[in-house]
């Protein structure tokens, strides 16, 4: 809540300058922009991986699954042993 009213105050002075801020099109920027797009070509491949493998175990549990219900369900049930 405090730095929210300083922030609404001091809006002015809380801006960074030109020369500290970096001009949009200064090589530091450009460098910034393409670094991160190197990063999420390197991160969203190894989550996409993650997720479609999460998701082929989970289908793979769902048939699994059908199959041992159907397995179960054509087999007799079994009798306890009679004694004399």
């Amino acid at each position: 809540m405090m730095a929210l009213v300083i922030t609404v105050v001091a809006r002015t002075s809380l801006l960074a300058c030109p020369m500290c801020f970096g001009a949009a099109d200064s090589g530091q920027v450009q460098a910034a922009k393409i670094g991160i797009l190197v990063l999420l070509g390197c991160i969203v491949p190894i989550l996409l991986a993650i997720a479609f493998t999460a998701r082929s175990w989970a289908k793979r549990a769902r048939e699994l699954e059908r199959a041992e219900e159907q397995s179960a369900a054509r087999l007799p049930q079994a009798t306890a042993p009679r004694t004399a």
